[in-house]
């Protein structure tokens, strides 16, 4: 419906965006951020855990209910093997 107002998740998600945009020490690229009855699920990649549990943070600050961060770590299973 064009000019309908955004839902609750659609805000929320918005919001989480541009926070993860605004920080300098997280790369969004292959970050995907999905939302529903204000429940956060994170899906992609990233570089280091330290940039996974910020992002993490950076949701879970925004007014949600939940996280679930299911965010890999590049590399991990290369590492791993």
């Amino acid at each position: 419906m064009a000019g309908a107002a955004q839902s609750h998740d659609e805000r929320l998600r918005d919001r989480i965006m541009d926070q993860l945009r605004d920080d300098p020490d997280i790369e969004v690229g292959g970050i995907a951020v999905l939302v529903r009855d204000s429940l956060v699920k994170l899906e992609g990649s990233v570089p280091s855990d330290h940039m996974k549990y910020l992002v993490e943070d950076v949701a879970d600050q925004a007014g949600v209910d939940d996280v679930l961060n299911n965010l890999r770590v590049q590399g991990r299973s290369e590492r791993n093997q």
